[in-house]
């Protein structure tokens, strides 16, 4: 009789409003709510160095690619020589794959002698709490780099086998 309307009492109707409205909540900005049909997976990260033709025109763009992540959500952090870098950082929203799991990509773009002048870059992504890191040395690239088409190399021996005479 004091107009307060319990569990389970009432006409169905307020009994719907209430128990309904009794199980809102409210998240902070930034909270991000997954209803997941599918089991979570961790991304798999590749850093790529820049091309020998890019560093020619002293350009230097380094490419992380993030994939095969479920929930979709990501966040990238670029740094150089352990030093965070934000200039020059462009990360793209992530996308569903055929699988049903997310694909992303960070690029960092820097000058060639920037990209020489330090002895190492990471990308590190951070999916679901756990962050994974990859790193790329300018030194260890540079002993990798192919040459260009029509030159050989004496340091790279080539064998003939019965299948590629």
């Amino acid at each position: 009789a004091g107009g307060e309307l319990g569990v389970g009492q009432g006409p169905p109707r307020e009994r719907f409003l209430y128990e309904t409205v009794s199980q809102c909540w409210v998240f902070g900005g930034g909270t991000q709510l997954t209803v997941s049909g599918q089991p979570k997976s961790e991304p798999s990260v590749t850093l790529f160095p820049p091309s020998s033709e890019e560093l020619s025109a002293n350009k230097a763009t380094l490419v992380c690619l993030i994939s095969d992540f479920y929930p979709g959500g990501v966040t990238v952090a670029w740094k150089a020589d352990g030093t965070p870098v934000t200039q020059g950082v462009e990360t793209t929203k992530p996308s569903k794959q055929s699988n049903n799991k997310y694909a992303a990509s960070s690029y960092l773009s820097l000058t060639a002698d920037k990209w020489k002048s330090s002895s190492r870059y990471s990308c590190q992504v951070t999916h679901d709490g756990k962050t994974v890191e990859k790193t790329l040395t300018p030194r260890s690239v540079r002993s990798l780099t192919a040459l260009p088409w029509g030159h050989s190399s004496p340091s790279l021996p080539f064998t003939s086998s019965p299948l590629y005479p």
